[in-house]
């Protein structure tokens, strides 16, 4: 059995992507919500409404009541803890897979019949689906044996660490795309304010000329890729325009 638990924020057409490509591969879904953003503001349940579009089979949906702390990451840690529980009593031998909406593994390539626990190396493609960034450590999978009793907040900041030089609470793969900050301007800006990283609020005016001249806040120029290595639910072009930095396929304009 395969089963993934998405911690989901905000992004509702990610999700929509999301469902549409990965869906299929899985045996359970669960998505946690908070119905407050991880900076302590409320949001409401945005999934539950797109979830009814797809096949209630495979969902399970948890919405959870999100903490106002005046910490994003203690406000994050309640989050990302519930995700880990409401995976917590499945059997020894399901692969499981731990997500943000915006970290889509690769399902032709990743292998679930590992007996041990992995950290996906993600292709990060940040602001437009387009431009390329670098790999970058994300997801977490793995044999339900090998990742009990894991705290998943802890887990995901050693991920996290480890993108400076840490150790990586696993082995490593490569495997899927992660989608980082992907849209328009008014997206971008809602995450920011959104996320843990409140360190980023006052550089929104630096951010916005990252966004608008395809580079990070370290002056990384990011690369022009084709669509061709997409997940297929991009590369025909599904997503809104403002996703792309050169235009949709012609086929898919409407």
């Amino acid at each position: 059995m395969i089963v993934e638990v998405i911690c989901f924020g905000n992004a509702v057409e990610m999700l929509r992507g999301r469902l549409n490509q990965l869906l299929p591969f899985v045996d359970r879904l669960h998505i946690v919500e908070s119905d407050k953003t991880h900076t302590g503001h409320p949001k409401g349940y945005l999934a539950a409404n797109l979830i009814r579009e797809f096949s209630q089979q495979k969902i399970y949906y948890h919405p959870i009541v999100g903490w106002d702390s005046g910490d994003a990451w203690n406000n994050e840690s309640n989050h990302r803890r519930a995700c880990g529980k409401v995976v917590a009593n499945y059997p020894d031998d399901t692969f499981i897979i731990y997500a943000d909406v915006d970290e889509w593994w690769e399902p032709e390539s990743l292998d679930t019949t590992i007996d041990d626990a992995v950290v996906l190396n993600m292709r990060k493609h940040h602001f437009k689906l387009d431009w390329f960034h670098k790999m970058e450590l994300a997801a977490i999978a793995g044999r339900a044996s090998a990742l009990r009793g894991m705290d998943y907040y802890a887990t995901k900041i050693a991920v996290c660490g480890a993108r400076e030089g840490g150790v990586p609470p696993y082995r490593v793969v490569n495997n899927g795309w992660h989608f980082s900050s992907i849209g328009s301007w008014a997206d971008v800006e809602r995450k920011v304010r959104s996320f843990s990283h409140t360190e980023f609020v006052p550089m929104l005016d630096q951010i916005r000329g990252c966004y608008e001249n395809g580079h990070d806040h370290l002056g990384v120029k990011f690369t022009q890729v084709g669509l061709d290595c997409l997940p297929s639910y991009f590369a025909d072009g599904r997503a809104p325009a403002e996703w792309y930095h050169l235009p949709k396929p012609p086929q898919s304009q409407e």
